[in-house]
């Protein structure tokens, strides 16, 4: 390797754009393409139709100022319901142009808890979690100066069997 240059090519350079071609080609092999079926559902999961939302719970923070609200959307037939959990100034109503700071499937028994006026746990027996924030702040609620910290609490039983370590001889 003489520099930079040569480390990093891996094929000798192709003639006309064919370069390209090349590299699309390979994606679209490897089952990934911009536009593909997987992201249109990654897209819907986490940003459904307004229509879709329904909200399945509110609890305000001990200040007053914060609303938690938890929602569900039916996305389709091999995932029933994609549950969120938004958190708005008080009075504030979810949609679809509403960020979530929790969005998960296969969610079991969850809960949200206000822990302190600045300190939300997110509980749940199960979930499979797509995304996640620790912090929510908004313009409408002092200026951004009121930040909200949120914690995920799993169960205290763990979701897969804890291995046999050491491992016996």
């Amino acid at each position: 390797m003489r520099n930079r240059a040569d480390a990093i090519r891996f094929f000798p350079p192709l003639p006309g754009g064919c370069g390209i071609v090349l590299a699309c080609l390979l994606l679209a092999g490897c089952g990934w393409a911009p536009g593909s079926d997987d992201d249109a559902e990654r897209i819907e999961r986490l940003h459904p139709p307004e229509e879709a939302v329904e909200e399945m719970g509110r609890t305000t923070s001990p200040d007053s100022l914060v609303d938690a609200v938890v929602t569900r959307t039916s996305v389709d037939a091999t995932t029933p319901f994609v549950y969120r959990v938004h958190l708005l100034p008080r009075g504030g109503r979810p949609g679809a142009d509403a960020g979530a700071s929790f969005v998960a499937d296969q969610a079991e028994a969850l809960q949200v808890v206000w822990t302190g006026p600045t300190l939300l746990e997110i509980r749940y027996a199960k979930a499979r979690i797509f995304d996640f924030s620790n912090f929510w702040r908004s313009r409408e609620v002092k200026d951004f100066r009121h930040i909200v910290e949120l914690q995920l609490r799993p169960a205290a039983s763990p979701a897969l069997p804890a291995p046999d370590w050491p491992p016996p001889l």
